[in-house]
């Protein structure tokens, strides 16, 4: 039987031989309405896209010649899906993710009881591991006055203290405070109440922020464990077994990457400590002090400028495509 549920899959480049798995992983879970977004493809990728168009498995394509982000490529999806579908949940996908079902699955059984949005399991996060395996949130993520997941006055005691993991009630579900586009599920309720995700991080922690809109609203996002993710590609930051954000970008050779993920990143996390007050602003500032002198010290030459660039402008609020 047909599922309740859409796909939207975002796809970057030319990755054919990718998105017909994930698109065929989808139709095989009952999945029948798909839109695909082609982001600055070739004449030639779009050509293969409008054949799983010909053949029936895919609903909608939607094109731009440009890279236009995965804020505004989301968008655009989910723009769409509320439009010209009935469906009340779309799963949200990029263009290299396969579908695994790990046991009996009902996709929108699955669903009931999720608060309005649920994040298909993935085996190469960290935070999704450790959730499942019981760590509760306040040991997931670093506390609101961090710069960079970075606490001077929290960093030493995680260090020095393990917190012992508690065992899972069979009957609880893990849950998120925020997550990564690529597996999320939500509802109509979700676009109507917060919105699309904003263009204007262009790439790189724009799912964080929207996430975190979600959670804001509806409460924490529940883990979907009876569903896999498998990245064809794996993502640059997937498999670290540190989730610390300097970590993973001294281990970034892109100064792209740097800087988006910087620049974004920093921008959430001084927005949210300064929603909490002045001790915790200024915590934030002492913190972001202290990362831009490591960042300016250790970071190899060939990324420290578009790093520091990144800080200077996540701290003054200048997003969009500036690169």
């Amino acid at each position: 039987m047909a599922s309740s549920v859409s796909a939207g899959i975002l796809c970057f480049g030319d990755r054919y031989g990718y998105i017909e798995m994930v698109v065929r992983s989808c139709v095989e879970i009952g999945i029948e309405h798909i839109i695909l977004f082609a982001n600055s493809c070739s004449d030639d990728y779009a050509t293969h896209i409008e054949h799983l168009v010909s053949i029936g498995l895919v609903s909608t394509v939607l094109r731009s010649d440009d890279n236009v982000g995965s804020a505004a490529g989301y968008s655009a999806i989910l723009a769409n899906w509320v439009e010209n579908s009935d469906n009340e949940s779309i799963l949200l996908l990029d263009d290299d993710s396969v579908l695994t079902p790990t046991g009996e699955f009902a996709l929108d059984c699955e669903l009931i009881g999720s608060a309005s949005a649920a994040s298909v399991y993935r085996p190469d996060r960290m935070v999704m591991r450790r959730a499942v395996e019981g760590v509760s949130t306040d040991q997931l993520y670093p506390p609101v006055g961090s710069a960079l997941a970075f606490d001077i006055f929290h960093t030493p005691r995680r260090l020095f203290r393990r917190t012992p993991q508690q065992p899972r009630d069979r009957e609880a579900r893990a849950k998120l405070l925020e997550a990564p586009y690529s597996g999320l599920i939500i509802g109509r309720d979700v676009i109507e109440k917060i919105g699309k995700p904003n263009s204007d991080y262009f790439i790189y922690a724009d799912d964080t922020e929207f996430t975190r809109r979600i959670v804001k609203h509806f409460g924490p996002i529940f883990i979907l464990q009876s569903l896999n993710i498998n990245d064809m590609e794996p993502s640059w930051n997937a498999g670290m077994r540190s989730n610390n954000f300097l970590v993973k970008l001294f281990s970034s050779k892109s100064d792209v990457r740097a800087y988006y993920s910087i620049r974004n990143r920093l921008f959430i996390d001084k927005e949210t400590a300064a929603n909490r007050g002045k001790t915790t602003y200024f915590r934030f500032v002492v913190n972001y002090t202290i990362v831009r002198m490591v960042i300016y010290t250790f970071l190899r030459s060939e990324v420290r400028k578009s790093a520091l660039r990144a800080l200077q402008d996540g701290y003054h609020g200048r997003l969009g495509r500036t690169l």
